[in-house]
């Protein structure tokens, strides 16, 4: 007992002594993050390699009035999905965000939710501009959820429409389609300044 008391002692006292330590622990503590769609009602289930679109296929969404940090992104599991898949946030311009892309195994997770991985450092989305999330789809791949499912999201960004970028379709160029939905579905976790 009195090793222990000793112990906590000498920590404490290296605690007051040395502020480093007490930054070093908090860079180690977890974000709480939020995710940006909060449920999701599936349309219609599509097949797998019904759409061949490498580049990805998702969602625009358009930040509100303040930025946000994104920490992680996500892709809905299917029953069945056992591969991996490069989740990206894009410009809309087409250019991919620096350090804005993960690769996300779907063989595992729980069916009819959101599996995430972080990203390698946060990225940080302006205020009231828009983005592209999408998730790379292949032939002879996993299923996913066609642009007509029903989303509810946070008031950190609005879904403006479904987006693709599909060889077949537009020769790899991202196109716009239904408003207010996406494909996937794909998702991302982020905080407030």
């Amino acid at each position: 007992m009195r090793l222990l008391s000793i112990t906590l002692v000498l920590l404490l006292s290296i605690a007051i002594c040395s502020p480093q330590i007490v930054i070093i622990a908090k860079k180690k503590s977890a974000v709480a993050a939020t995710p940006w769609i909060t449920s999701y009602t599936g349309g219609t289930f599509i097949s797998s390699g019904t759409l061949v679109c490498a580049n990805g296929m998702g969602t625009r969404f358009t930040v509100g009035a303040t930025g946000i940090t994104v920490y992680s992104l996500g892709r809905w599991r299917s029953s069945g999905n056992a591969l991996s898949h490069t989740v990206k946030l894009v410009t809309t311009a087409g250019t991919d965000i620096s350090g804005g892309s993960v690769s996300i195994d779907m063989s595992s997770g729980t069916v009819g939710a959101f599996k995430y991985v972080d990203l390698a450092s946060p990225v940080s989305l302006s205020a009231s501009t828009s983005y592209f999330i999408v998730s790379s789809e292949a032939e002879a791949d996993d299923d996913y959820w066609d642009q007509n499912g029903s989303y509810t999201v946070t008031s950190a960004a609005a879904i403006s429409n479904a987006v693709a970028s599909c060889a077949s379709l537009s020769g790899g160029a991202y196109v716009l389609y239904n408003a207010t939905n996406g494909w996937g579905p794909v998702n991302f976790t982020y905080t407030l300044p």
